[in-house]
């Protein structure tokens, strides 16, 4: 990271190795993967029937709306690492 400013660019200044800042109702403007997000914290319990245990761990998570790609109506919740795709909007 060179500096921690921030600044408008257009779509053709964007280079591979860029982070850029997505605010919420905007358009992620590039295919990308999620590094940090101010998304909510969600409670995820997984279970197993083999060893009767239960864990439980909280997971940060955006909501990105992909209905333009997939058509799917609902939004598809995004954690850390997960890909973006360019023309989806930031729903949080």
């Amino acid at each position: 990271v060179a500096s921690l400013s921030t600044e408008e660019i257009s779509l053709e200044e964007i280079s591979v190795g860029d982070y850029i800042v997505v605010l919420p109702g905007s358009r992620i403007p590039t295919d990308g993967v999620l590094i940090a997000h101010e998304g909510r914290n969600e409670q995820i319990t997984n279970s197993t029937t083999t060893t009767n245990q239960t864990n439980t761990s909280n997971v940060r998570r955006i909501y990105v709306d992909e209905s333009a790609l997939s058509g799917e109506p609902f939004p598809v919740a995004k954690a850390k690492y997960d890909a973006l795709f360019g023309g989806c909007v930031n729903q949080n």
